[in-house]
């Protein structure tokens, strides 16, 4: 088994001075919800029956990339503009990253009755229903336009880019500073990743408004109403950026002609469309091998995504050498 080494579970002490510090000194009881690696997350739930969702941020935060230090102000920045939108959310009821009372960053929601996406209880017409919804909301995500290019957190306090190619090459640039010691990677490698945005500099160019973009958005992050019917939130916004909205599709966990269906027109087959996802698939995978091998310690799905990386970046500059 796996074990990650940012999750860990809090203290019967830590969950009650938590608890206490916002709803008084009440009895509760608290449920660890299952799938943590990154957050450990709770269910906390009061005599009252009233539920509410706690989740706490990673531990050993040096080992943290760059753009995960301000996940849950990202996240929190995200539900506003959602909202906004009227695209359902979870509701916030603290953000506190001040490390003070618990030593980790907190956050905490109200509980929405729901199942995830990949529940196995949905059929496939309901699934199918519910790809469509996920697709039209995911639209509307992408119908908000930032001041700047880069990750949420960072636009939002003015720190973003002017440019989509130099926010993505400042991307690069601090995925592989992150990834040099590990020497998961050989140096030259390293180094041809850092170029990959320089030498399609044209092509990220085309890219003129910052649209936001969910950035982690598959099954695991769409809740279901209890009867299958309707999408009742899109979770876990705090890896949101503003860019390329093609920058969605590059994960590759919604692909699927009932979410295109739903989320209108948009040409998947042009070449340029083909040749930026390569682009973005090696950043993903850049970031999952550092993700797998340093943070979660999982070594098999950490040698997949190198081995994507590498072959990835043997074709991006097999093009560039070509001319492309």
């Amino acid at each position: 088994m796996n074990q990650s080494n940012l999750f860990r579970e809090l203290t019967v002490e830590e969950l009650e001075n938590v608890i206490t510090h916002h709803f008084g000194k009440v009895p509760f009881t608290y449920h660890l919800l299952k799938g943590g690696m990154f957050n450990t997350t709770y269910q906390i739930t009061f005599s009252d029956k009233e539920n509410y969702v706690l989740r706490i941020g990673p531990v050993n935060r040096h080992l943290l990339l760059p753009f995960e230090e301000h996940l849950m102000e990202a996240e929190r920045s995200v539900y506003r503009l959602c909202a906004e939108q009227e695209i359902p959310a979870p509701k916030i009821v603290a953000c506190v990253t001040d490390k003070k009372l618990i030593g980790r960053d907190y956050m905490i929601t109200g509980y929405i009755d729901s199942l995830c996406l990949t529940s196995t209880e949905l059929s496939g017409e309901e699934r199918k229903e519910i790809y469509f919804q996920t697709g039209r909301m995911t639209a509307r995500i992408h119908s908000i336009v930032g001041k700047q290019f880069g990750r949420a957190f960072d636009v939002l306090e003015g720190r973003g880019f002017d440019s989509w190619e130099k926010y993505l090459s400042s991307e690069f640039s601090k995925i592989t500073v992150s990834l040099r010691p590990h020497k998961i990677f050989e140096q030259h490698v390293l180094e041809r990743a850092e170029k990959i945005p320089i030498h399609y500099k044209e092509l990220l160019n085309t890219v003129k408004k910052p649209h936001l973009v969910h950035g982690d958005l598959w099954d695991g992050n769409v809740l279901v109403t209890p009867d299958h019917k309707r999408v009742a939130a899109i979770i876990d916004a705090d890896r949101a950026l503003f860019g390329d909205m093609a920058y969605e599709f590059a994960g590759g966990w919604m692909s699927d002609d009932s979410f295109f269906s739903g989320y209108g027109d948009i040409d998947l087959s042009s070449s340029a469309y083909t040749l930026k996802q390569k682009i973005y698939i090696l950043l993903y995978r850049l970031i999952d091998t550092y993700v797998y091998f340093v943070e979660y310690n999982n070594l098999e799905a950490g040698r997949e995504a190198k081995a994507i990386v590498l072959k990835l970046l043997s074709d991006l500059s097999d093009l560039h050498s070509n001319g492309i």
